[in-house]
């Protein structure tokens, strides 16, 4: 018998996910997916989790699990390519997602510590005029060096 995972809260909600669930999900993430820090307007970071795919019950029953929203179909990049479409979710709903899936990930791991580090320093202050901004631009590196998109920095900010 499938038990229920351990219950969370998304925007007020209480949520509850079969074990399968959120191991089918996170394969999904660990596969498809993408966890960043994103630096919205050059004045905040926002936790991010999305996965674009030419599948949109996919990414439906992801947005069905967690929230978060789904657009598309985004332009094609060469005209026999097929529709695709993105589902993301950011900042608290995005850190629920992580801390559910988090024992099934496998490839995304060090991502995932990463991405919840990144939540504890915005806290509920938000990034703003956050005193961490230097371990957030720290971390948003990290991240970046993890996907092979540039050298990480050397060492963390005091």
């Amino acid at each position: 018998m499938e038990r229920l995972a351990l219950a969370y809260v998304v925007a007020g909600f209480l949520m509850f996910h079969r074990d399968t669930d959120l191991a089918w999900a996170a394969g999904i993430i660990d596969g498809e997916g993408c966890i960043s820090l994103n630096n919205e307007h050059r004045v905040q970071y926002l936790l991010r989790i999305s996965v674009t795919n030419t599948d949109l019950r996919m990414l439906t029953r992801l947005r069905d699990l967690f929230g978060g929203s789904v657009c598309g179909p985004l332009k094609r990049y060469k005209v026999h390519h097929k529709d695709r479409w993105v589902w993301d979710i950011k900042a608290s709903k995005a850190e629920s997602a992580i801390r559910a899936m988090f024992p099934y990930f496998v490839t995304k791991k060090q991502e995932a510590e990463l991405g919840l580090q990144a939540r504890a320093l915005i806290g509920k202050v938000g990034s703003n005029h956050n005193p961490n901004r230097e371990q957030l631009a720290w971390l948003k590196g990290q991240l970046s060096s993890l996907k092979g998109h540039q050298r990480a920095p050397k060492e963390e900010p005091v």
